[in-house]
C-alpha cells in the first residue's frame, strides 16, 4: 500500500511540475493574404510584420 502512495505521490508531482516549465511564448501574426502565422522562436517573425506580432501564451 506505501508503494501505491508514492506511486501516486510521484506521478501527481511530476504532472503538476513539468507542465508549468513547458509554456512557453508563441509569436502569431498575420500576412496580407490574412494567413495566421505562428511560431516559438521571434526570430523567425518576418521584420515587416514585427510591430504587428502577438504573444500568445
Amino acid at each position: 500500500m506505501k508503494k501505491l502512495y508514492i506511486i501516486i505521490f510521484f506521478i501527481t508531482f511530476l504532472t503538476s511540475y513539468i507542465n508549468p516549465l513547458n509554456a512557453e511564448d508563441y509569436y502569431q501574426w498575420t500576412d496580407e493574404d490574412g494567413v495566421i502565422h505562428v511560431t516559438d522562436n521571434p526570430n523567425n517573425v518576418p521584420s515587416r510584420y514585427k510591430n504587428s506580432t502577438k504573444i500568445v501564451k
